[in-house]
């Protein structure tokens, strides 16, 4: 006779929140360069933050990149990035933009 042991979890069922994550880019306008860094500055709602470059070519003044963790992951269509903005805008997550 094969018996089995199953070790019962004293601990409560993990929820989906405990147990998936996701991370969100968010897209922004480039308002200033630095070519020299390799860095830019990335507007969103009024909010200036650094990103790096390192991941995309090309970047000109007015471009909208993604930008996730202080890098800018890949350059986006303007009316795909304004879409996006207005449906955070709408979700009460940023203010009017």
């Amino acid at each position: 006779m094969v018996t089995q042991t199953i070790k019962q979890n004293t601990l409560p069922p993990k929820t989906l929140i405990e147990t998936e994550s996701m991370c969100l880019a968010l897209p922004a306008k480039i308002v200033a360069l630095d070519a020299a860094a390799n860095m830019a500055t990335a507007s969103v709602d009024n909010v200036k933050v650094e990103v790096s470059l390192a991941l995309v070519d090309d970047v000109a003044l007015g471009d909208y990149v993604l930008v996730h963790v202080g890098y800018a992951l890949n350059k986006i269509d303007e009316d795909e990035a304004l879409k996006t903005l207005a449906l955070f805008a709408e979700a009460g997550l940023t203010s009017n933009l």
